[in-house]
């Protein structure tokens, strides 16, 4: 299992066997400031990725109370280098907004997840009281 809370920077690059893969189409976050778990060492702080130790059904959350600006903002799992699911599309003022949501993942040993944000609008607060990422076998 692992948490953490509030990170510092994101990149469209993401690694899958051995080589890099730019993906313009979602900002992975990375850096998080606070790693309040990682049991096993298993989320690498480096690239904001869980990677699963062996074959199982894992559950992560991601959650965000407020936007870094006005503008709209939307997160995702990103499964393997791919999307798997938006969770939230906030509206376009500044005000608090809860962004994020839940995903149960049938996980191979090895495959990798990660949280992102659709890039031109406005990340999530990287404070973090305001944003954190989770998850457990």
């Amino acid at each position: 299992m692992f948490a953490v809370r509030g990170y510092t920077g994101f990149t469209a690059d993401i690694v899958v066997n051995g080589v890099t893969v730019s993906r313009p189409g979602h900002q992975v976050l990375t850096g998080w400031s606070s790693i309040d778990q990682n049991v096993g060492s298993h989320f690498d702080n480096t690239n904001g990725r869980f990677t699963a130790p062996i074959s199982g059904r894992y559950l992560f959350n991601f959650n965000s109370g407020y936007k870094a600006s006005s503008a709209h903002m939307g997160t995702g799992f990103i499964y393997n280098g791919n999307y798997n699911i938006f969770q939230h599309w906030s509206n376009n003022d500044n005000n608090h907004h809860f962004n994020g949501g839940s995903l149960i993942v049938n996980m191979s040993a090895g495959d990798f997840l990660a949280v992102g944000a659709y890039p031109g609008y406005s990340m999530p607060h990287s404070d973090p009281w305001y944003t954190n990422f989770n998850g457990i076998l």
